[in-house]
């Protein structure tokens, strides 16, 4: 759709810029594909468009649309899903910290059993 909204913006760009003037449905339609040329297609692009502060519809009469064009349609941008914070750990970075989890609990068991048997000695 984002193909059609630029095509209809520079049919509007052609004709004036920031002048109301009248365009015909059959001549908006002309920028449509053959299987969506239909007055909803056509009314719902230019909503898109108003919404968007491409186009300032005064009136649609009939087969009649006054409007004026204000700038062109600029499409959004996809957003880019942000990568998972554990995928961008590189694999030896994984390595060394799983090395470190093990050994501070290995050396804080063995510390906390020297604890307890220094303890248990003196009772």
């Amino acid at each position: 759709m984002d193909e059609i909204y630029c095509a209809l913006c520079d049919k509007f760009a052609e004709v004036s810029s920031g002048k109301y003037c009248v365009f015909y449905e059959d001549e908006l339609l002309e920028v449509f594909p053959e299987d969506e040329r239909n007055r909803d297609a056509l009314e719902a692009a230019l909503t898109r468009l108003s919404s968007e502060g491409c186009i300032d519809v005064r009136y649609a009469r009939g087969s009649a649309f006054c409007l004026a064009y204000l700038k062109p349609f600029v499409p959004a941008e996809p957003e880019q899903n942000a990568p998972d914070p554990a995928s961008t750990v590189c694999p030896a970075r994984k390595k060394t910290f799983a090395l470190a989890v093990f050994a501070a609990a290995f050396f804080g068991g063995a510390l906390g059993g020297g604890i307890l048997a220094l303890i248990g000695g003196l009772l």
